[in-house]
């Protein structure tokens, strides 16, 4: 597992990375992406450790770009498959531990088209993952 002060690093940076604000504020979720008015915007519960922090921001961003930039016309289903995909792999990439075989089981379990929708679904992920992991270098 990477230090916490590795994990607030690139945690910072990727808030500076991305291109919408995330607002930490007292919500009731871990966080959610809002679309409206053209203002696009993340928020997070601003009580999470920062291993959930990255999680969440990096699930979000993921329907940020998913929705608005790279992969429009998707499903609904796509789209949450493809952000908690992306998730995985970025907090894999820190051990973070956080994910359980069954978060993706629940995602999927009922679409009839589930393989190959999760096939695709990873290779999505995969890039914008490598997207969002290449501000650690900068």
């Amino acid at each position: 597992m990477s230090s916490k002060k590795e994990l607030q690093m690139f945690y910072e940076k990727l808030l500076r990375a991305i291109e919408i604000p995330v607002i930490e504020t007292e919500i009731w979720s871990p966080g959610f992406y809002q679309s409206q008015g053209g203002e696009h915007r993340i928020y997070l519960k601003n009580s999470l450790p920062v291993e959930e922090k990255i999680k969440v921001v990096t699930h979000e961003y993921t329907h940020y770009l998913h929705l608005n930039k790279q992969y429009e016309n998707e499903s609904r289903e796509s789209t949450e498959i493809i952000a908690e995909v992306t998730a995985y792999f970025i907090c894999e990439q820190f051990s973070l531990g956080l994910f359980k075989e069954m978060d993706f089981d629940v995602l999927y379990a009922a679409n009839p088209n589930k393989d190959n929708l999760l096939k695709k679904s990873r290779s999505i992920a995969n890039d914008i993952a490598k997207q969002i992991l290449s501000v650690e270098m900068d």
